[in-house]
Parts: structure tokens; sequence; C-alpha cells
């Protein structure tokens, strides 16, 4: 049985249509499970049989990313296309591909003739009759910040090219005109990208029953554990089907014995699951939960852009129609969590970072100079020289290079589990970083 047959047959549609589409998620809600649904070869063919033409899917994760620089993007896109498996084994056209990216991989800083390479390699692959493209991407929210604005509007410029034959399917927390960043020179290159997806997103909300069940036996299955299948209605009414917590039960279970009677809520993976869900979430839409279950006020000057995140909230199935929640162990999570005044906080005392109120691992006395820089200038963007000259003294290329490490170090120590970048993140294509608090 395919899990999330009706999301993947909306999925497919839209490329039918030859439509670009963003899919929608809360942390932990399957989005992984989902994309790599989406690109199954079996699941292509069944869907795709009675087509002239089958697409071709090219899976694209953004997460192995050294850089965002446009060779490294382009070449990302490009390697999968590299394999026969694409061409029915035909070895011939695979080459061909793999020629244009390795000349790619030489061109250095030649933005154009990168473009140029990557445009041509595209027109190989897109030379039989009425052949469909579509790039899946997964990770795509950091590639938006930090890739230049221009690499956006040569990707809309290949939709012009080919017309509805080539598009993008990208997985997301949250709608990408949110992601961009605040540069008004740029932004007409991510508008024109942007206007894509305007009329496709799609929220995935959590698992329905038999999916769930498909999932815990999953969960079980990849752990050894065993379970009674008794078991399974009372979890999946807990978690409310969302994949991330019925992980999280089934460890309660079968790992520390706890019994449906127990206060799961209490349960520390469970905790740091709903804690996850919570930090997927912006800041508008944790403040709609507040509202709904807290009895919290928002300012008026918000309530457009709360109303809004409460819509939001309906796609990714947070909420249903009657604003009730998908879990009462995450609405337990949102009544009794004490309320901070920022997700990350810093006592200078003891020189600990805090997480929605829960203590990080202790920095060192160099990543206390690095972290009490970027805190002090929360929310604004700091260049790596800048940071260097503080700590150092200097920065030249082997002082940045040291920052670098202890940044990768810091933000592994800083982190909501599954998105290392929440709070450290970088900024300016790389070559500077922010602290991001709330």
């Amino acid at each position: 049985m395919t899990i999330r047959s009706k999301d993947l047959e909306t999925i497919y549609s839209c490329i039918e249509a030859g439509e670009s589409a963003q899919i929608l998620g809360m942390s932990g809600v399957g989005k992984s499970n989902h994309f790599n649904n989406v690109l199954d070869p079996q699941n292509i063919e069944a869907h795709f049989k009675n087509s002239k033409q089958k697409p071709i899917l090219v899976r694209v994760n953004f997460h192995y990313a050294v850089d965002f620089s446009p060779r490294t993007v382009y070449s990302l896109m490009l390697e999968p296309l590299e394999s026969p498996d694409y061409w029915g084994g035909d070895v011939g056209i695979a080459k061909q591909v793999e020629e244009f990216h390795n000349r790619l991989l030489d061109v250095g800083d030649d933005i154009l003739k990168a473009q140029r390479l990557f445009r041509q390699a595209l027109r190989l692959v897109m030379q039989p009759e009425g052949q469909k493209l579509y790039f899946v991407f997964d990770q795509f929210d950091k590639m938006l910040r930090e890739a230049p604005s221009r690499l956006f509007a040569n990707l809309r410029g290949l939709r012009e090219e080919f017309k509805y034959r080539l598009g993008f399917i990208i997985f997301a927390r949250q709608p990408l005109d949110q992601l961009v960043p605040d540069a008004e020179e740029a932004q007409a290159d991510y508008e024109e990208f942007l206007e894509l997806f305007q009329s496709r997103k799609i929220g995935l909300a959590p698992y329905n029953e038999p999916d769930s069940v498909s999932n815990i036996e999953r969960i079980l299955k990849r752990n050894s554990f065993d379970l009674d299948a008794a078991a399974y209605p009372e979890i999946i009414t807990l978690s409310g089907g969302h994949g991330g917590l019925n992980k999280a039960l089934v460890n309660a279970v079968c790992q520390d014995g706890y019994v449906i009677s127990d206060d799961f809520g209490k349960h520390v993976h469970v905790q740091t699951e709903c804690q996850k869900i919570w930090a997927s979430l912006d800041s508008y839409e944790q403040a709609c939960l507040k509202i709904l279950f807290r009895g919290k006020s928002s300012k008026v000057e918000e309530e457009l852009k709360v109303q809004k995140a409460e819509g939001l909230l309906r796609m990714k199935g947070c909420l249903d129609q009657d604003n009730q929640l998908f879990s009462s162990i995450f609405q337990s999570f949102i009544e009794t969590n004490r309320e901070y005044e920022h997700a990350l906080e810093y006592d200078p005392a003891t020189r600990m970072v805090s997480v929605f109120g829960m203590e990080q691992e202790p920095l060192t006395n160099r990543e206390v100079e690095i972290f009490e820089y970027l805190f002090e200038h929360a929310g604004e963007v700091v260049s790596a020289d800048e940071v260097a000259r503080t700590v150092w003294g200097d920065s030249d290329p082997s002082t940045i290079s040291t920052l670098r490490q202890n940044i990768s170090r810091l933000r592994k120590k800083v982190q909501i589990p599954g998105n290392p970048s929440r709070f450290v993140d970088n900024a300016s294509a790389g070559t500077g970083y922010i602290l991001r608090i709330d």
C-alpha cells in the first residue's frame, strides 16, 4: 500500500498540468518520507503508465550543498541525470549530461558560463517531443535564503523557455514568500520565481488512520520492537497521526514501558517532538495557537497576519475547520508550556543557552565569545570578517576558516533537532551570520 496516496495523486496531477507546487508541513509530519514517495520509480510508473511520455522527476536535496553558488546549485540539479536509469539504460545520453556537468564544474566563478552549460544540458534532456522535466527540491528554504537572487530569475527563465514541460516541486515548512530575504533591490528576481507557486500551495497534514498504522509498523520493524496491535488506536488518537509523535509514543511504550494511562506528555522524547513542531511554526502561527489555547491576545497591527496564519495552520492539518488541534498531547504542550520571552535565551552569568526553556550543551570559551557577539547583534547580519576581528583580532583566511569551524560546532549545540540552522544561520550568500532568537 502506498502511504499518502491522495497527496501523491495531487502532486502528480500538478505535473500533468504543467504546474509547479510547494508542499508545506509541520516538523516531523513526514515530509521526507513523502519526498521519497513522490520520487519512487514504481509510483511514477503506476501513475503515468498511460502517458505518451513519462515525466523525468529529479531528486535535489540541498542538505548536501557545500555552498549555494549557481555552479553548486546547477551541479546538484544535473548530477542525478547522469544515471542511465533515467534513460531506460541508455548510457549515451547519460554520458553527454556528464560531459556538460564536468565542464560546468570547471568554470569557477564564471556565472554566465555555468548558466549556459546548464541550459545546454537541459536542452539535451528535453529533446524528445513532449518530454517533461521536474526538479523535486528538499531543504529548499536554506538555498532560497543564501543563493544569489539572480539564480531564481534564471530558473524562472528556464521555465519560460520550456513552458509547461519544466517545473519545480518544493518541500518546505513555510510558504516561500515568507522565506525570501529582505533585499528590496532583489525582490523582482524572487517575485518572478515565486509566481510559479502562488496557486499551488499544498498542505501535508498528519497521516490518516490507515497510513498511521503503516507508519507505526515501519517504526516497529526498523527498531525491532514488538507491540500489540491493540495499542495502535490509542497511539494514533494521542498523536493525531503525526509521524514524529507516533515514533515518540512508540519509543515511550516499547523502550520505557509506558502504558496508555500514563502521562505521555512528560516523556522526554514526546516533549522534544512537541518542541520541534512548535519551533517549525512561525511567530504568527505560534501567536494564533496562543490565542486559541492560552487565551492570549494579539496586537491590533498583528491581527491580519494572525488570521492568515490560522488559514496556513489549517492547510498543514495543525487545526481543523472547528479550530481543534490535531493532537491532545500537542495541545497540552501549548497550554502548559511556560511562556518565554524568546525561543532562544542566554544567561551571561552561567554562560548557558536555553531553547524553549531547555538548557543546551555548554559552550567552550571560544564559542561563548562568538555567541555573545552574535547575541549582542541578534536579528542583524554580521560579516564573517567582523566576527573574526572581534574574537581573534584579525580576519585573514586561516582565521575565517577557524571561525567557520567554530560556527559549525556552535550550530550543533544551539539548534532544534532536524533544523540545525533555526537559530545560528548563514546569511549574505555565506559571507556572514545571523542569530535568530525568536
